[in-house]
């Protein structure tokens, strides 16, 4: 336990919840992204596909929007789920779901679809991956101190 997740507990003092850091934080980087995605999905088709205009059908700029209005609501339901001391809590573990997800789909695009990727979208989508990581692990361990404190 850490001095930031759990106060010292004196007779009659009450404990607090261990923070949800880390949920906050991959509310923000999913914000960040999202915005990025729906304000710049042009220029960032063009540099991450360069050679691909379509993608499952849809123009690559409009699958970006897609994904970035997903991520947009992903970053609002964190957020909910993370402040929520009611029948949302159980929930918090679908973000850490969702982002070792995300992983695994970075793996997969880098491994079957590296060709159509530029030097950029190749960098791009290997941080991707690597900041999931991160994230899904200190979202883990954000899970595991709450449980803990609960007890």
């Amino acid at each position: 336990m850490t001095a930031d997740t759990l106060s010292a507990t004196a007779p009659g003092e009450r404990r607090r919840r261990p923070t949800m850091r880390a949920f906050y934080i991959g509310a923000a980087v999913d914000l960040v992204l999202g915005i990025e995605l729906l304000l710049f999905a042009d220029w960032l088709a063009a540099a991450l596909l360069p050679e691909q205009p379509q993608l499952l059908g849809l123009a690559t700029p409009v699958l970006l929007r897609i994904t970035g209005l997903v991520l947009l609501l992903i970053a609002v339901e964190t957020v909910l789920m993370a402040r929520s001391r009611g029948w949302l809590r159980p929930l918090l573990p679908s973000v850490v779901v969702l982002n070792w997800a995300s992983v695994a789909a970075c793996i997969i695009l880098l491994a079957i679809g590296y060709q159509a990727l530029s030097a950029f979208g190749l960098a791009a989508l290997a941080a991707l991956g690597g900041l999931g990581i991160v994230l899904a692990l200190g979202q883990q361990r954000a899970l595991r101190a709450d449980a803990f404190a609960a007890h």
